[in-house]
């Protein structure tokens, strides 16, 4: 299964700067994923991993999505830095998901599937 890296670089209030750090499909600066044309025809690993200097972790409860269907194998690694969730990729479908971090702030992007 593939695995998407997502950098998160900066956050102030409810914003997040994003980039790819490494895998399949396109994030965007504000956190939207899109892995239509990605080639990623099956279920997706989406590894988020939070900036040492932000002095964040994700909470316990770290992710939460509209379609519980869609989302699975939700893990904190790395101190809680890293939250890793399996995307089904289904294709077509588009998502809104919630990070939160320990400290209650929202980040708030979109998946949009193959």
């Amino acid at each position: 299964m593939p695995t998407l890296n997502v950098n998160i670089t900066a956050i102030s209030g409810s914003t997040g700067t994003y980039d790819r750090a490494s895998g399949p499909g396109t994030v965007a600066s504000n956190g939207d994923i899109d892995f239509r044309g990605s080639g990623a025809s099956a279920a997706v690993d989406i590894a988020w991993t939070l900036a040492n200097e932000l002095g964040k972790t994700f909470s316990s409860d770290g992710f939460s999505a509209g379609s519980t269907s869609e989302f699975s194998n939700v893990t904190l690694s790395n101190a809680n830095k890293t939250l890793t969730v399996t995307d089904a990729n289904d294709p077509g479908q588009q998502y809104e998901y919630s990070l939160t971090l320990s400290d209650g702030t929202v980040l708030d992007p979109k998946i949009i599937n193959r």
